[in-house]
């Protein structure tokens, strides 16, 4: 753990004594770094370790355990979709959605109007915890989902007799095939 200092008197983040805003780095892999014993001239590049799978399966889309799974997937919908933001929208282009729990860590503490009331930006639930650890990562994730639920409408589209899992399923295969 790295955490950031919060300074106090923050305008933006309330602080306490003590406070951070938690940053985690992965453990490096076994055998890699600088060594002394780098005969030949190369370089031995430090590898991180993978920390949600050693697969390259989107992971950090889709999720890693099937309870987190299940609550990215848009299930009152047959059209194998992921879930969205059902209060706002990107010009009409899908936003991720917000995460249920209370505890906002990575809230902006900036408030929003929404319809005359104001209230707190929630966070984002993706396949990854660290999806609201900043701007780059937010972005990468709302593309993958965008284009999983292209894709989907595209295969339902071409195949209309196709049911919710097999249209899931086929998007997520081509979107790995992206990533591979």
């Amino acid at each position: 753990c790295i955490p950031i200092p919060i300074p106090s008197g923050d305008p933006r983040i309330p602080s306490r004594p003590d406070s951070c805003i938690p940053a985690f780095r992965s453990a490096p892999a076994c055998g890699t770094g600088y060594s002394a014993f780098n005969f030949g001239g190369e370089s031995n590049k430090r590898e991180q370790i993978n920390s949600l799978t050693a697969f390259l399966d989107l992971g950090q889309v889709y999720g890693s355990d099937e309870k987190l799974a299940l609550n990215l997937r848009n299930l009152t919908s047959d059209a194998g979709l992921l879930r969205v933001n059902t209060q706002f929208r990107d010009n009409g282009r899908e936003l991720l959605p917000f995460h249920s729990l209370q505890v906002q860590m990575c809230a902006t503490r900036r408030r929003v109007t929404n319809n005359t009331n104001a209230r707190e930006v929630p966070c984002f639930i993706a396949g990854d915890g660290r999806v609201d650890e900043n701007i780059a990562l937010t972005s990468i994730h709302t593309l993958f989902v965008r284009e999983h639920n292209r894709l989907a409408r595209q295969l339902k589209r071409l195949n209309p007799h196709w049911d919710s899992e097999t249209l899931y399923q086929e998007a997520r295969k081509i979107m790995g095939a992206y990533t591979q």
